[in-house]
């Protein structure tokens, strides 16, 4: 049985956005799915979080994948720094020079420095081990901005989807189509 890791983003939870639909998707093909909220995502640790999530792939493959959105496609390019997966899929991935003054600005409260200081932590792109990298952007995406697209190399397919914002919709049958072909 194949195993895919989600990883949710900033002050997320393994039940927002399209993870449950996406879960019970992949559990009707035979997938085991691991999806788990991590520690503090309000207030994210880089050593704790990749810890957690170190933790969680303990009984993976190279023939499992891992799934991120947002700062957790960041988690899943560490990841995949130190392991080999089948397929990565980076959606709407905070990677590179990201506007964290804007973000402060549009989510006072939240813990943009905490954020800050894991994303600065940086992603060495040609330690990425994965047979199939997919990076998926939105031309109107309020966070991540399209030219983040230009950290990835010729080795990923770029997906650029119309009208997705951030990806924080129920439902992502795009995705399910290419995780189970």
């Amino acid at each position: 049985m194949k195993k895919v890791l989600f990883i949710h983003g900033f002050e997320g939870s393994c039940d927002k956005n399209w993870f449950p639909w996406l879960q019970k998707q992949l559990q009707q093909f035979s997938y085991a799915v691991v999806n788990e909220t991590l520690p503090n995502s309000a207030h994210p640790d880089y050593e704790e979080s990749l810890s957690f999530l170190k933790d969680a792939t303990k009984d993976f493959t190279p023939q499992d994948s891992v799934l991120g959105h947002s700062l957790g496609a960041f988690f899943a390019l560490k990841l995949a720094e130190e392991m080999e997966f089948d397929r990565l899929y980076a959606i709407a991935p905070a990677v590179g020079d990201l506007p964290f003054k804007k973000y402060q600005e549009m989510w006072p409260g939240s813990d943009v420095d905490a954020l800050q200081k894991v994303v600065e932590k940086g992603v060495d792109m040609k330690k990425v081990q994965a047979k199939r990298k997919i990076a998926v952007f939105s031309d109107d995406d309020p966070y991540i901005p399209l030219e983040t697209a230009s950290y990835f190399d010729e080795s990923w397919k770029i997906i650029t989807m119309e009208g997705y914002g951030h990806f924080q919709e129920k439902q992502y049958p795009e995705l399910l189509s290419q995780l189970i072909s």
